[in-house]
C-alpha cells in the first residue's frame, strides 16, 4: 500500500545500523578506559610494593611491618578494582 513497506524497511535498516555503530563506539571507549584504569591500578600496586621492598632492604621496615603492608595493599587493590570497574 503506497509502497510504504520498502521505505519503512530502509528507514529501519538505517536506524539499526546507526544504533549498532553507536553501541560499538561505546564498547570500544569503555574497553580502552577500563584497560587504562586496570594498568593504573596494577602499576600503583606494584609500585607501592617495590617501594616497601626497597625500604626493607634499607632496613627501614621490619618483616612484620612488611607483611602487614602487603596484606593492606592486597585488600586495597581489590577495593580499588571494584570501584574502578563500577
Amino acid at each position: 500500500m503506497f509502497e510504504l513497506g520498502r521505505s519503512l524497511t530502509e528507514r529501519h535498516h538505517g536506524f539499526s545500523e546507526d544504533l549498532r555503530w553507536e553501541n560499538t563506539k561505546i564498547a570500544m571507549k569503555r574497553a580502552i578506559v577500563g584497560s587504562f584504569l586496570n594498568v593504573l591500578s596494577t602499576g600503583g600496586y606494584y609500585g607501592a610494593y617495590a617501594l616497601v621492598l626497597a625500604r626493607i632492604m634499607a632496613g627501614g621496615i621490619t618483616v612484620g611491618s612488611f607483611m602487614f603492608l602487603a596484606n593492606a595493599f592486597a585488600r586495597s587493590r581489590a577495593s580499588i578494582e571494584r570501584i574502578l570497574s563500577g
